[in-house]
């Protein structure tokens, strides 16, 4: 038995049609055999999501289907694969072969110009992505963009923001919202029984004793 990755880059779609499912074939895995998978929605903002697929989902099955959409991820014929961590992943995943060590020939470098002006650059706005939890305070879903999150909560992403920010839940929806921050690798956010109150704790810091409000 052996964890087999599989990576899938999507390319930015020029039609306003309906987006077509993406097939992964299974010819190389072997009976037993676990399957990650990596599909990075959007490279220029390091958008991925990794699904861990067991081999009793895998059995008797010659390719699995998905389609992307806004950004999301959804299976088809009836896969349930549970999303992983990027961290997770690639400690299942066996390391890559170390490259050949071999003498370079020397040939002339280009000398590299700095930009006086780089610090001056503008720079795009941060991605991160956003942990929703229910009113009991247990983890609901998790989008890789404030974007994402508001479509699916039907909140603006401004005030998204802010309730990350202010770490209150929402007046209406009684829902919670932090960001997730890349230093906490000991969290799983893929465990759907983690509370808020949990991570809260978990990065140090408390939740305003302010009134719910948006």
């Amino acid at each position: 038995m052996a964890i087999i990755g599989e990576q899938i880059i999507l390319r930015k779609r020029r039609s306003n049609g309906e987006p077509q499912p993406n097939r992964i074939r299974l010819d190389k895995l072997q009976a037993g055999d676990e399957l990650i998978v990596e599909i990075v929605v959007d490279k220029k903002n390091d958008v991925r999501h990794w699904f861990h697929f067991p081999p009793e989902m895998l059995e008797k099955r010659q390719s699995i289907s998905f389609r992307a959409s806004n950004g999301e991820v959804y299976w088809l014929s009836g896969l349930h694969p549970k999303p992983m961590l990027e961290s997770m992943a690639r400690r299942l995943l066996p390391a890559p072969e170390p490259k050949r060590r071999g003498r370079k020939p020397t040939t002339a470098q280009p000398i590299k110009k700095t930009d006086p002006n780089w610090r001056k650059r503008k720079r795009g706005p941060k991605v991160m992505k956003v942990l929703i939890f229910a009113p009991d305070g247990y983890l609901m879903a998790i989008c890789p963009a404030t974007e994402q999150a508001a479509r699916l909560t039907n909140i603006r992403s401004e005030a998204i923001a802010k309730l990350c920010k202010t770490k209150r839940q929402s007046f209406d929806t009684g829902l919670s919202f932090r960001h997730w921050w890349r230093k906490m690798q000991k969290v799983d956010i893929t465990d759907f029984t983690l509370t808020v109150a949990q991570y809260d704790e978990m990065c140090k810091r408390r939740p305003s004793d302010e009134q719910p409000s948006e």
